[in-house]
């Protein structure tokens, strides 16, 4: 009888180990996802803005090639296509980002050693994380966006708010909307370009 019962310890002690040896190859992997994609997440809001700025230089320098007047009218429609991949490298950015510290959650609680990493329990990290998310609104006063659909959609909006707010209220409220925004259009749009 004790030796079938040391038997049963026995395989019982070879199964838990081998299962505790793989639960720690399945973290560390885990772990090295996770760094991967803080560090994706990382490099692609560090490079969008490099990429933009070389989008915005190739813009300006086919501008000085001579072109008809149909093209150079309708160039603004030609910087939405380097805007929008610059606004998925921010989106993709923040969700790699996101998904790599939200990961991190669970496993900072459980063990010392991740006391070093990021996590979303960092009052710092979810600032850092809100504020380029906060960024995205940026995008509304960039430059072909605010030619082609935010400039004539405020104008026109204030136009109708002119209309139905009293006039002692709606014309002053709506010119100091108006010059906000155009405040931050001229001298903050550029931030993070």
């Amino acid at each position: 009888l004790n030796k079938v019962i040391c038997t049963a310890n026995n395989n019982n002690f070879i199964r838990n180990s081998s299962s505790t040896s793989n639960d720690a190859k399945e973290h560390k992997s885990n772990q090295h996802m996770k760094l991967a994609l803080l560090t994706m997440g990382e490099l692609l809001h560090i490079s969008r803005p490099l990429y933009w700025s070389y989008q915005i230089k190739q813009y300006h320098h086919d501008q000085k090639q001579p072109q008809s007047k149909y093209l150079k009218k309708n160039s603004k429609i030609e910087l939405l296509k380097p805007l929008l991949k610059s606004f998925l490298m921010d989106v993709l950015s923040h969700y790699c980002t996101k998904l790599a510290l939200s990961n991190n959650e669970a496993a900072a609680t459980t063990t010392a050693s991740n006391k070093m990493q990021p996590s979303m329990t960092n009052t710092s990290t979810v600032d850092e994380i809100q504020r380029r998310k906060m960024r995205w609104m940026l995008y509304l006063l960039r430059s072909p966006i605010w030619d082609l659909f935010t400039k004539p959609m405020s104008i026109s909006l204030s136009k109708v708010a002119k209309y139905i707010l009293p006039s002692w209220i709606g014309r002053p409220l709506v010119h100091y909307v108006l010059d906000v925004v155009l405040y931050w259009q001229r001298h903050h749009f550029m931030l993070e370009s």
